[in-house]
Parts: C-alpha cells; structure tokens; sequence
C-alpha cells in the first residue's frame, strides 16, 4: 500500500508501505472481499457471494429489473440502483436475507441491505429467499 495506517485489530500495530496488516485484519479484509466484492468496505460488487444472492432474487422475484436477466452477466450498477431505490422508498426489497458475521453489516457506513449479523455457527454465510422458503447453505 501507498499509505500507511493503523491496524484496528492491533492498535500499536501500523501497515502500509511494505509492513505488514495483522492477521485479523487480512482475515477481516478477505472475507469481506468474498461476501461484497473487490471493493469492500466501499461498495458491493459482481461478483461476490451478496451478489450471488441478490441477481438470484432479482430474477426470481423482479423479472431482473435491476440486474438484468442475463445469468451470467449482470447489470454492474444494478445492485447501486437498488439501493438508492430501496433506501430513498421508492421501491421496496427484494425478499431475500443474507446472515453475516458481526462486522460486516456496513457498506460505506450504511447499513447493508438484506442481510442479518449472527453468531449462530449454522447460518453464517447461508441466505434464505422468500421468508425462509428456500435457503443456501454455506454460500
């Protein structure tokens, strides 16, 4: 990295510039990149398992309005789009809920959309669609 910054795992640690992150923090960084994209903590992307989800739900509950119907290429900006429409009230959420670990429920300071932080070992990384009627285990 160009910068260099503190380590909120090891507070007395600083990375950056050819020093090393704890492992907490790698650890944090890379499952975060799994779960929202390379652009986490910023922004969600395609792909990553949260988008996974969301073009399966998009297609399934919204004929694909926001990240279009090809399965294998989805809209990039379509995940932006609904948060802005959901979180302005225009339009309500997709059915869909994605359960995290604590930690990763921000994006940008904002509260994630659809997805649920626990602790419970047995539903980390599973999503369920339509109120539990169909779920993912271990996405």
């Amino acid at each position: 990295m160009e910068l260099e910054a503190t380590d909120p795992f090891l507070p007395n640690l600083i990375w950056g510039k050819g020093k090393w992150p704890s492992f907490n923090l790698s650890w944090f960084i890379y499952l975060g990149i799994a779960l929202y994209g390379s652009q986490f903590p910023y922004k969600i992307r395609f792909p990553s398992l949260y988008a996974l989800a969301f073009h399966y739900a998009d297609l399934t509950q919204n004929q694909g309005r926001y990240s279009g119907r090809i399965r294998n290429h989805p809209d990039r900006d379509g995940i932006n789009t609904y948060f802005s429409l959901v979180s302005s009230g225009q339009e309500k959420p997709l059915n869909f809920t994605i359960y995290i670990p604590p930690g990763y429920d921000k994006i940008a300071g904002s509260s994630a959309l659809n997805v649920e932080v626990t602790t419970d070992p047995a539903k980390i990384l599973t999503a369920t669609f339509l109120g539990g009627k169909e779920m993912w285990a271990g996405i």
